[in-house]
């Protein structure tokens, strides 16, 4: 304090508004409870400060990465007002390598705001998780159902993570409808442009019922797949792949979806959860693959047995 009095002393020449800052501050840090209050108000400013929406290095894509950070009114408001302002002004397609707004209270107003910018500014969504969502129902369904409608052929989602959430027979078929009408889906394969590959589903511990999800199987536009399956659209008609349980379970609830304030709601947005594509779901999926090979090694070891027996 005293080295940067010297020079900013008005006596000496200094500037008398940085000197008065000087005395500020050393006031602050000499007093324990003015301290206290102003590193909390800077931490909070801090937070203010950073971003909502990332860059993805030099790609140009962009990200963003919210998990149970959107608990705020402010916050979710901000981060609405900075994703309407980036893809309205573009003079170029935005495009999110991952959206990543899951576990976190928004309300369904904000899921509606969400929604109505994407379908009318048409960035490219290429994952999109919001799994985790208690508020995430039927309603908020049918908003989601505008944007997949409305998506540009080569720009339709590649993934949907909307596990864990409240949604219903009502916003699945919804869903389901807007996929089939959309002549875009499927979109490019993110790992072959030249070939064609369904939107990947996750709606595990939902409240659909599975007759729904079996009729829209044998529609044929619905296909079921495991972890350990190999991805890709099998047959022209087929534009969503459902990822379901490795036991071939699709995991849902039963009963009417809890309400917000519900137990089972709060502890969707503190469940730990395996990523796609993660290190773990890679080994899950390995563990999956393996234990099906054993399976088939087994039942072909039986039958090879059963043969001899009868020939004998």
């Amino acid at each position: 304090f005293l080295a940067r009095a010297k020079i900013y002393h008005p006596d000496k020449g200094g500037d008398g508004r940085v000197f008065q800052e000087l005395l500020i501050a050393r006031d602050v840090l000499k007093d324990g409870a003015k301290q206290e209050i102003y590193d909390k108000i800077l931490v909070d400013r801090q937070k203010v400060a950073e971003t909502l929406i990332g860059n993805l290095g030099h790609t140009g894509k962009k990200v963003v990465k919210l998990r149970r950070k959107l608990h705020s009114e402010a916050t979710v408001q901000r981060f609405l007002r900075e994703l309407e302002k980036l893809t309205a002004k573009s003079n170029h397609k935005v495009v999110f390598e991952d959206f990543d707004i899951a576990q976190n209270p928004l309300p369904t107003e904000s899921f509606e705001r969400l929604f109505v910018i994407l379908s009318q500014n048409k960035p490219h969504v290429e994952r999109f998780r919001a799994f985790g969502c208690p508020t995430f129902d039927d309603q908020v369904c049918s908003w989601m159902t505008e944007w997949l409608r409305n998506a540009e052929k080569c720009y339709v989602p590649w993934e949907l993570h909307l596990s864990d959430n409240a949604i219903a027979d009502q916003g699945f078929q919804d869903m389901m409808k807007a996929i089939e009408m959309n002549d875009a889906f499927p979109g490019p394969d993110p790992r072959n442009p030249r070939r064609k590959a369904a939107v990947m589903l996750r709606l595990e511990c939902n409240y659909i019922s599975e007759n729904i999800i079996r009729i829209k199987e044998l529609d044929g536009t619905l296909k079921i797949s495991r972890k350990s399956d190999p991805r890709g659209a099998r047959g022209p008609s087929v534009k969503a792949l459902l990822l379901v349980r490795e036991d071939g379970s699709f995991g849902q609830r039963t009963g009417p979806p809890p309400a917000f304030s519900d137990e089972r709601a709060q502890a969707t947005m503190t469940k730990a959860v395996v990523d796609f594509g993660s290190r773990e779901w890679m080994k899950q999926r390995n563990q999956g693959r393996s234990r099906s090979r054993r399976s088939r090694s087994l039942r072909r070891g039986g039958l090879r047995t059963r043969s001899r027996s009868l020939s004998h």
